[in-house]
Formats: C-alpha cells, structure tokens, sequence
C-alpha cells in the first residue's frame, strides 16, 4: 500500500510537470449511429461476445482493422485477431483470422492473445505485428480480472512483402518484452506486459506498453515507455515512469496510439479517459512528454446512442485530409436500461463504431 501511495504522489506531481498548451483540439463532426461490426455482422460468426481492442489503418484508400475477438469461453482466454476491410468505413469484410489463442494446448505464452497493433517497416519493406500473449492462468475469477497474467509482446512480421502486405499471413519472429526482464520497473505488476504501440519520433522508435496490477487496491493498468533505433529491436524499457499521461484519479490508461499531427505535434487517443461515453486525448511536442489526458465525446449519452455499456478501446486516428480524421472505437452495447451507464459484465456483447473529427484551433486563453 505504501507504494501505491508513493506512485499516486509521484502521478499527481508528474501530471503538473513538462506541460504545455496545445494549438488543436478535435471536434466531432459525424458519429455512427450504430456499430458498423457486431456479433451479428457477416464473418463474425463464432464470435460470441464480440470485438475490443486493437488498431484501424488506411492504405491506399482502403480501411484495415486489426482486433481482438472474443470468440467464447473462457471469457477473455478463447481469443483470436481478425483482420477486417472496408472502403467505406460502413460496411465491412472479414478477410481472415491471423492468430489464434492456443488455451486448449496450454502453450506458454499464447493461451490468450489480445491487442494486434500492425505497424508498417519502412526500412525493412515489410508490415510488422505486435499483439500480447498470456500463459493459461490456474485459476480465473468471477469477473474475468484473473484471466490473462504474467503477458509477453510478440513480434510477428508478415510473409508478404510491401505496403499492400498488410494483411499477412503473419509469421512470428520473437518475444520482445517479458515482465522478468532485467529492465522491468518496480511498478510493473501480475499483468505483465500486455499491449505495445510503437511510434516514431525523428530517427529513434518509442512504443508505449500497459502493465498493472488487478489483485491491488486500488487496482492498476498503467502506461510505460520503450525505445530501439529500428523498429525490428532491440528494444529496451526507458527510465520515463507512467505518469506523464495518466489520469491520477482512476490508475487507469490503455492502448495508447500516437498520431503526428501536420505541424509535428504528437497526438494520442487511449482507453481510460472515462468510463462510458468518451476516449482520452493528450498531446506532446516532442513524443515523450504529454498534457494531462481529456475525453472526446463518442457517445453522447443524452441522445442517441448504440453504446450502452461502456466505450472501451480507440483504435487510433486515420488522416483523412484537411484536418479531419477518423476514429474508430469499440464499445459495449444491448444492456438494459437497469445496467445503462454501471460498466458491463463478462458475457456482454461489444461492437466497433466511429467518429468523424475535425482538428480545430485551440482558443486562446484570456491572461489572468
């Protein structure tokens, strides 16, 4: 408990340290009435509870999401990525399924596998995949918290070469992080390591990384920072603590994704912001240091709306010219209205959504 005093400290000083004023802000322009995938889309059959966390990207007009399916029971374990298509961003294909959780065979570090994040090699020609892998946990809790410890990142990288191999097949190459490494932080927990986002900033590649604790209270998902020269590795935690993004309240960020902005700024949408309604936002001018998070409104619960039991994960921002972006998010949806706005269950059925936003100046702040 003692620490986690120490770490509430340490995030609050940090969140009033290395800050700046941001120029834009995003304004949604266009939100999708309904989920453009659910559980009752074509190519989604046998998945039971839907669709969470992952990444969307465009490529030569063509829309990719890469996500996290949960195919069934064990809830959270029986896990497979699928890669999904669209021109339209409405109405979509699934294309194939590029892994799958091994929980029958036991296998160490892929009992589980959640969180795909494709990313493009420039150097190396190639698209490459890191997703989070779990060994079978001995026992699993009401709630499903207990179900995926102790992760490792992956790094797979796609048989076919160029920008249109984005969509594999994908082969894996190695396990690039553990939570036994000798460069882990103190405030890494039996989470393990379990979701990786690398971005680049000039030459050198960063990637944020979740780890935390659910056995603690307050219970923890918390953000760090690795760095490598290329993006194929070596990679190697840096001395940055979570904290610069963080939101001290709730100990809570997920799936951070950094998008550079045409005037160089970095921006980065991530789970945790709120509980059911928005995706957080923050800023930085230099990638490594970033404002105090905000929420973007995805859900306007007042009117209305096809998420009823939570937003969840955003899966980046997608530069579609002129200022104005598109944000795809995932979200739990068909609760009644006695469970509306409570957060959902393990079992609850989650869809993927969007929203359309414009970049728009910052106002100017009056001097006091």
């Amino acid at each position: 408990m003692k620490y986690y005093f120490t770490l509430f400290f340490t995030l609050i000083v940090l969140s009033c340290f290395a800050q700046y004023s941001p120029k834009w802000t995003f304004e949604v322009i266009k939100n999708s009435e309904k989920a453009v995938i659910d559980v009752s889309s074509k190519g989604a059959e046998g998945i039971a509870y839907g669709f969470e966390s992952g990444r969307a990207v465009k490529v030569n007009g063509v829309y990719h999401i890469f996500i996290s399916e949960m195919c069934g029971k064990p809830f959270w374990i029986n896990m497979q990525i699928g890669h999904w298509k669209s021109t339209d961003r409405i109405n979509w294909t699934r294309v194939s399924t590029i892994a799958k959780s091994l929980y029958e065979t036991k296998d160490e570090y892929k009992s589980a596998i959640w969180n795909p994040y494709p990313v493009f090699d420039s150097l190396d020609n190639v698209w490459r995949m890191f997703y989070g892998g779990y060994p079978l946990p001995d026992k699993i809790d009401s709630l499903g918290f207990g179900a995926n410890l102790n992760g490792v990142i992956w790094q797979s990288v796609s048989t076919v070469p160029g920008i249109n191999g984005i969509g594999g097949p994908y082969r894996d190459e190695k396990i690039i992080l553990k939570p036994t490494d000798k460069d882990a932080g103190k405030w890494e927990g039996t989470l393990g390591t379990y979701t990786f986002t690398p971005y680049k900033v000039g030459n050198k590649w960063y990637a944020f990384f979740n780890s935390g604790d659910v056995f603690t209270s307050p219970r923890t998902w918390l953000v760090g920072l690795c760095s490598a020269p290329k993006l194929s590795g070596p990679w190697k935690r840096t001395d940055l603590v979570p904290g610069k993004i963080i939101e001290p309240k709730d100990l809570f960020q997920e799936l951070v994704i950094v998008t550079k902005l045409p005037d160089g700024t970095y921006a980065a949408v991530y789970d945790g912001h709120g509980y059911y309604d928005d995706i957080g936002v923050t800023y930085s001018k230099d990638g490594l240091n970033w404002t105090k998070g905000e929420g973007i409104i995805v859900q306007d619960l007042k009117g209305k709306h096809w998420v009823t039991g939570g937003v969840r994960t955003a899966l980046g921002l997608i530069d579609e010219g002129n200022g104005v972006y598109t944000a795809f998010f995932t979200g739990y949806y068909g609760l009644p209205k006695s469970r509306e706005g409570k957060g959902f269950l393990p079992g609850d059925k989650s869809g993927i959504g969007f929203v359309t936003l414009k970049l728009v100046k910052q106002p100017k702040l009056k001097n006091k």
